[in-house]
């Protein structure tokens, strides 16, 4: 099982300035052997007050029509950070976001149809921000504690925590579809399928 080490951080601004010294979870399986694979990391780091996510994917003129949140965010280029509230239970958050900045994010059981879609304006907007260059798209947020909580009213943040969780790079519609992971997805379904949290990595919370 793969494991990443989040650190704490003061806030959002300290998070972003420590970006070029926090490990980076490669999302780099590819379990449907798709021939496109862009270079693609994620990284977390967190404290009491949320987990703050960054991911950036070297992808020259990424796929980025859907323009409202909740929509067909995986058919544009597509970074999705999942991950489990409830360890005791298959409770978990899904979170997508396309180069515009847009992001889909539902709540439920493994189950696609029996997910519930969330607001995040709810929350300030998770402090979202997405940018497009050249060379690569990268998206910042801010997942409030709070947020959790409405899934799992005992959750906080806390040291030596161990949380699970998985990254991963798609593109539905995109010119090459693809499909890739940070923690290796195991079911051997031919249809690709992220949706399984026994194949979620572990994120430890570290200071």
């Amino acid at each position: 099982m793969k494991q990443y080490r989040a650190q704490y951080v003061s806030n959002q601004a300290a998070f972003l300035e420590a970006l070029n010294t926090l490990p980076k979870a490669e999302v780099c399986e590819y379990p449907w052997a798709c021939e496109y694979r862009p270079e693609t990391y994620a990284q977390l780091a967190w404290n009491e007050d949320g987990l703050f996510v960054y991911m950036r994917a070297y992808e020259p003129n990424p796929r980025m029509e859907e323009c409202a949140d909740n929509g067909d965010i995986y058919m544009d280029s597509c970074l999705e950070f999942f991950i489990n509230p409830c360890p005791d239970e298959v409770v978990f958050c899904n979170f997508e976001v396309n180069p515009r900045g847009f992001m889909y994010l539902a709540s439920g059981p493994e189950a696609l149809e029996d997910r519930t879609l969330e607001d995040r304006g709810e929350f300030g907007g998770f402090d979202l921000t997405a940018r497009v260059s050249d060379a690569y798209w990268d998206v910042c947020y801010c997942v409030p504690n709070a947020y959790f909580k409405k899934f799992n009213p005992h959750f906080a943040l806390k040291e030596n925590d161990t949380l699970q969780a998985n990254f991963y790079k798609c593109g539905d519609g995109t010119p090459k579809p693809h499909y890739g992971c940070w923690s290796p997805i195991t079911s051997g379904e031919e249809t690709p399928n992220f949706y399984h949290v026994c194949d979620f990595g572990e994120i430890l919370l570290e200071k």
